[in-house]
Formats: C-alpha cells, sequence, structure tokens
C-alpha cells in the first residue's frame, strides 16, 4: 500500500505501527505548517482551515483502515464522538490491540505483506 492509500483511502487494513506512524506524521506536518503560517495573519485562516480539513479525512481514513485491520466495521469511527470513552475505547482498540491474523472480510493481512 502507498503512502497516499495510506493516507486518503477507506480500503483495506493496517496495521498498529503504520496507524502510530500515520498519525505521528500528520501531527509534524501539522505543527510545521502551523508554525509557518501563524505570521500571515488572515492567509493563514484558510490555510489552516484547509489544512485542519485535510487532518480530519486522514484521520478518518486511517482509522478506518485501523478498524478493518481489527475486522469490523468502518462505522465504529463514530463511537469517537462519545465523550471521553469513544475516544479511549478507539485509542486502546486501534493503538494497542493486535489485528485480526490472516485475511478477514477487508483484505489480507498488512503483516504479512512486511
Amino acid at each position: 500500500m502507498t503512502l497516499a492509500q495510506t493516507l486518503f483511502s477507506f480500503k483495506g487494513r493496517i496495521n498498529r505501527a503504520k496507524w502510530w506512524l500515520a498519525h505521528l506524521l500528520v501531527f509534524v506536518v501539522s505543527c510545521f505548517i502551523y508554525l509557518i503560517t501563524a505570521s500571515l495573519g488572515d492567509t493563514a485562516a484558510v490555510i489552516v482551515l484547509l489544512l485542519a480539513i485535510l487532518s480530519f479525512w486522514v484521520h478518518l481514513a486511517i482509522n478506518i483502515k485501523r478498524w478493518h485491520d481489527r475486522d469490523k466495521s468502518g462505522w465504529w469511527v463514530l463511537i469517537e464522538l462519545i465523550p471521553l470513552i469513544g475516544s479511549i475505547w478507539a485509542l486502546v482498540e486501534l493503538g494497542f490491540l493486535k489485528g485480526t491474523y490472516g485475511k478477514n472480510r477487508f483484505g489480507p493481512d498488512p503483516l504479512e505483506d512486511a
């Protein structure tokens, strides 16, 4: 799976390591862009809004693929809408629990590609 597919597609599965790395990449890039745009004034608001939309899309894409690795529907991303408990649940499921072993209904095991 290419970097673009990992960050922008809702299909397939990713393992925990890729999930953590994708979140780290988005965080670092976002911080860098925020620092650069801090001195731009009103122009920065548009750039930051576009960055926020892009970051949200990437967050959805990598979380859905991680739910798929856990052999659960991508709709499980909605659990994050439950204050506090939903975010903790998603963090534990996506960041710390192993995915299903072997092929599941969402595709081949991402660890078999490694």
